[in-house]
């Protein structure tokens, strides 16, 4: 039962105590006092009826609270849906650390802006972003695969024959931070939802 139902119950009990106190108190004024109280017949009956009018109006709400609704659920996003989007996703860089150290600034403007790119059926691309290092270079410079390993902690990319996996630190709907080891360092990468 739910919480409901017993709010039902209970003012159900009340209606009956007082419909059950009414009775009493006309059975006292009718049957013990009749010659010393003097009552109007059409005042009390009213009283009654008020009675049972607000014990209706009460019960006929409880009810409208007590339709079967649905139980919620609480939905949770795949992992591969933050990372990838429904069909998929862009993921701009936003801080770079190398060996705990702040190295953003130190990145080229041309790079720090290239976008990662994560598509739903496993393809992956490197696009230039809105800056390139070199104006002939190709918008999107390396397009290869990725997947998760190790129960959706790392994620593995295939990029012109070359394998990288990356463990994810963090992966919301709008932030990604990876690491992974550069020849004995740990780079730590932050991107944002482009």
């Amino acid at each position: 039962k739910n919480i409901t139902d017993y709010s039902l119950i209970l003012q159900f009990l009340f209606l009956i105590k007082i419909l059950f106190l009414q009775l009493i108190n006309n059975f006292i004024i009718f049957y013990i006092c009749p010659v010393t109280i003097n009552i109007n017949m059409r005042k009390l009956t009213r009283i009654t009826l008020f009675a049972l009018a607000i014990g209706a109006m009460i019960t006929a709400t409880s009810c409208k609270k007590d339709e079967k609704t649905e139980p919620t659920t609480t939905t949770t996003t795949s992992k591969k849906v933050l990372l990838a989007g429904s069909t998929s996703k862009s993921w701009e860089i936003s801080k770079i650390l190398m060996g705990g150290v702040d190295q953003t600034s130190e990145v080229e403007a041309c790079n720090i802006d290239d976008i990662l790119r994560f598509f739903n059926d496993g393809a992956y691309q490197e696009d230039e972003g809105t800056l390139k290092c070199h104006p002939e270079d190709p918008q999107i410079y390396s397009q290869g695969t990725w997947n998760f390993s190790s129960n959706e902690t790392i994620i593995n990319t295939i990029v012109d024959n070359e394998a990288q996996s990356n463990t994810i630190l963090e992966l919301t709907a709008s932030s990604l931070k990876i690491s992974f080891d550069d020849d004995g360092t740990n780079v730590e990468i932050h991107l944002t939802v482009k």
